[in-house]
C-alpha cells in the first residue's frame, strides 16, 4: 500500500510535504496545506468557544462555518486546484461538505 500511495503523490509524501509546508516559496494557488490549517483553526475556535468559554449559543458554529465556506469557495475559484486532477477538486468539496455536516 505504501508503494501505491508514493506513486499517487507525485514523487513521494516527503517531497510533497516539504513543498507544501516547509517551502519558503509558498504558493496559495497550488497548496493544500491551507485547507488543512483552516480545519485545525476551526476546530480550535469551536473548542475554545464551547469547552473553554462554555457557550451554549449557535453563533460560534455559524461564524466558523461561514468563514470556512467563504475561504473554500475563494480557494476553488482563485487557485489551480481543479487542474491538479481528482484530488485537487475532491479535497475542497469534501472540506466544504464537512464544514456543513458538523453543524
Amino acid at each position: 500500500m505504501g508503494v501505491y500511495i508514493r506513486y499517487q503523490v507525485n514523487g513521494g509524501i516527503e517531497k510533497q510535504l516539504d513543498k507544501e509546508v516547509l517551502d519558503l516559496h509558498y504558493d496559495y494557488h497550488a497548496s493544500f496545506f491551507d485547507i488543512f490549517l483552516l480545519a485545525v483553526l476551526r476546530f480550535a475556535a469551536l473548542i475554545l468557544a464551547y469547552a473553554v468559554c462554555k457557550l451554549r449559543h449557535w453563533w460560534a458554529i455559524a461564524i466558523t462555518t461561514a468563514t470556512t465556506s467563504a475561504f473554500l469557495i475563494a480557494k476553488v475559484f482563485l487557485s489551480k486546484l481543479l487542474s491538479q486532477g481528482a484530488f485537487g477538486s475532491l479535497l475542497p468539496i469534501i472540506s466544504f461538505i464537512l464544514a456543513w455536516i458538523e453543524k
